[in-house]
């Protein structure tokens, strides 16, 4: 069996080619091509490059200096065309945007965002308690595709809940609400926007005890279907390859999963970066030392993933300079780099996204971009320890998810694959603003997607599961 796997990004459509061999997968081919408006001319440029008949014999040895990659054996047979299974996923101008509404952030708001990020959203703004209307209007100027309305467990206090419902009346038709707070409010939320696109999920908090995403996941994975396939013009490709598309995101955290559940990589952290935006992934659940840890909020799930849409390397470099200037102003002065320069470059590639640099300089200039996006991306993903004073004594309690004890760091997506050791972006902001202790990994060893396999991989998992983690674990390779 062959497989086409195929991943439409904000800049560049890659693909490849694959093979199944033994209890893995042989690369065949890989191509890439410049995304553009009309998101399925890349991808049928990317098709075009790897179907195209073969130029020599499968017995042939592969052209001298043609680089492989570990876990894999190349090859370029064209293989009988019915034997081709064809998964491709979109993250394509940034993919899902979802709005965030709900009660007290630190659980029904933060149930809500973990439906989001799960299935494979963005999160473009956070509301929390009552609705105001500068809010509403805030929300109006942003017009996500999604408001995820949560609010409440079930037969909680609905009062903020009718509320909010009242005040979303005025929400622009474009913004699709799914609801999924508590479910004693359902009937009444449904009777006042009825009248507007609406989708009723189950409770993402029913109770405090634990967090339920999965119904507000599958519902945004359907206004994905909708609003992505349908809005920007991937319909075209539905009809062509005979099916959907997967979120890239929700892609990558089934596969970093997968990847976990082997346990060959102990508990990691998965970075991926891309021109729009540094998606972070963490597998492994909490020791019994880290337990003993006082905690507050919501338990964190085995496998997370945040996403952040202001840290990427093209198409948001100007707000990423922005975001992570605390990292960007330490790794400048640390190289003796002047910040002049590198605004000057951020302009240039903010300019031209598809622009790489060409010089030493820039190349630097480059490399304290990326550090930059990984220290912020992995600060806001990790979790945070405070002290607090209780009638015992000073006492540790945690926040968020301890990557401390982490034994690797994968590195996937443009810049990170080609190397380089980003442990030092852990260490350049120890405390948050408030002063807690950020939980980034402390001693991790760094292994690398050097070839960008593993979105292409998350895609063929869903034709080849086994093959395409055995693969992936194969492919990646120490600094």
């Amino acid at each position: 069996m062959r497989i086409l796997s195929v991943d439409i990004g904000s800049t560049w459509t890659k693909g490849a080619l694959f093979g199944t061999h033994r209890d893995g997968l042989r690369l065949l081919g890989r191509a890439q091509a410049p995304t553009t408006a009309h998101l399925p001319e890349a991808y049928y440029r990317v098709e075009r490059e790897l179907l195209k008949p073969a130029v020599r014999q499968p017995s042939e040895a592969p052209a001298k200096g043609r680089r492989t990659t570990p876990g894999m054996n190349p090859g370029s047979e064209a293989g009988d065309p019915d034997d081709l299974r064809v998964t491709w996923s979109s993250s394509a101008h940034g993919g899902l945007a979802v709005a965030a509404l709900g009660l007290v952030p630190d659980w029904t708001l933060a149930a809500a965002r973990a439906a989001a990020l799960s299935a494979g959203a963005r999160i473009t703004g956070v509301y929390s308690y009552q609705l105001t209307p500068r809010d509403l209007e805030h929300l109006n100027a942003e017009k996500p595709d999604i408001l995820l309305f949560s609010g409440g467990t079930d037969g909680g206090n609905q009062h903020y809940v009718s509320h909010n419902a009242r005040m979303l009346r005025g929400l622009t038709p474009e913004t699709v609400i799914v609801y999924a707070g508590n479910r004693d409010a359902a009937a009444e939320v449904a009777d006042l926007l009825g009248d507007r696109p609406m989708v009723l999920a189950e409770n993402v908090l029913p109770d405090l005890r634990e967090p339920a995403p999965e119904s507000a996941r599958e519902a945004i994975r359907g206004v994905f279907l909708d609003r992505i396939v349908e809005g920007k013009g991937l319909s075209e490709l539905v009809a062509h390859t005979g099916s959907a598309p997967h979120p890239t995101p929700l892609a990558m955290l089934e596969y970093v999963r997968a990847l976990g559940e082997t346990g060959r990589l102990g508990r990691f952290l998965c970075l991926d970066m891309g021109g729009a935006t540094t998606d972070v992934y963490s597998h492994g659940e909490a020791t019994s030392a880290e337990q003993a840890i006082a905690s507050a909020g919501l338990p964190e799930p085995v496998t997370r993933r945040t996403v952040e849409g202001d840290l990427g390397m093209r198409v948001s470099a100007q707000a990423a300079a922005a975001a992570a200037r605390p990292w960007v102003e330490r790794l400048l002065a640390g190289r003796d780099l002047p910040i002049a320069g590198f605004d000057a470059w951020i302009q240039a590639v903010q300019a031209d996204p598809a622009r790489l640099p060409a010089t030493p300089g820039e190349l630097a200039f480059d490399d304290v971009l990326a550090s930059a996006c990984v220290g912020a991306a992995a600060s806001r993903h990790a979790g945070r320890i405070e002290i607090v004073y209780t009638a015992h004594g000073p006492t540790e309690l945690r926040r968020g998810k301890d990557l401390r004890g982490f034994s690797s760091v994968v590195c996937t997506g443009g810049f990170l694959s080609r190397g380089g050791d980003v442990r030092p972006a852990f260490s350049i902001m120890p405390f948050d603003e408030r002063g807690r202790i950020v939980c980034t990994p402390a001693d991790a060893r760094v292994l690398f997607d050097r070839d960008y396999l593993f979105p292409l991989l998350a895609n063929a998992r869903f034709a080849a599961p086994e093959a395409a983690v055995n693969a992936g674990i194969g492919a990646l390779q120490a600094q």
